[in-house]
């Protein structure tokens, strides 16, 4: 995050649309059957990332 950015801006990237799409598939807090663990082999990311993504979903659903 830069200076002239505001503070809780996201940036989207490739990698964290995918990421987010496996993770709304899969997922048991969704409609899934995989637990978090096995999101974040399948989506092969780091778990704090998982988690972010997953609070992002639930942030955009709620809206």
């Amino acid at each position: 995050m830069t200076k002239s950015e505001p503070k809780g801006t996201t940036h989207t990237t490739k990698k964290s649309i995918e990421c987010k799409k496996i993770i709304s598939k899969h997922s048991k807090d969704f409609v899934g059957t995989l637990t978090d663990l096995d999101v974040i082999k399948l989506c092969v990311c780091s778990r704090r990332s998982c988690y972010k993504y997953k609070a992002e979903i639930k942030r955009a659903d709620s809206i």
